[in-house]
């Protein structure tokens, strides 16, 4: 049965049905202090799925603490300074578009009858860069 609640995707193993995976709740099943319940409680699955999770690990244990670990220390050492580039780029663009939408929908709503269009997120941006008002 504990089997059947944990599957095996491109992530590694996860709860069944869930996009919570075994190795999140490794911290968790490590810790003395945490029930299963608490766990449960955490991710929003049940103690039943909180223990296929711990028998999994158990029995699985080189496999899945080697891969664990190697995903912790990936955590601390970061991004790459591209990715954080790319990262900053992708905010400054959404910031961008949201500041489209509003003035969008200032102009409807200034003028409901207007048959003026608005420029599109793209034509918005070229005029901002010609202009120097931005992005």
């Amino acid at each position: 049965m504990a089997q059947s609640l944990i599957q095996d995707n491109d992530n590694g193993p996860v709860i069944a049905g869930t996009r919570v995976t075994v190795y999140s709740l490794i911290p968790y099943l490590l810790d003395e202090a945490a029930s299963e319940e608490s766990i449960a409680n955490s991710f929003g699955i049940t103690t039943a799925q909180v223990s296929a999770a711990r028998a999994y690990v158990v029995e699985n244990a080189p496999t899945i603490l080697a891969r664990h670990y190697e995903l912790e220390e990936r955590a601390q050492r970061g991004n790459s300074l591209e990715t954080v580039e790319k990262l900053r780029r992708s905010h400054v663009r959404l910031l961008s578009f949201k500041e489209w939408l509003k003035e969008r929908e200032a102009l409807k709503a200034q003028d409901a009858n207007s048959s003026a269009s608005f420029p599109s997120f793209e034509e918005w941006l070229l005029l901002r860069q010609k202009t120097g008002s931005g992005a």
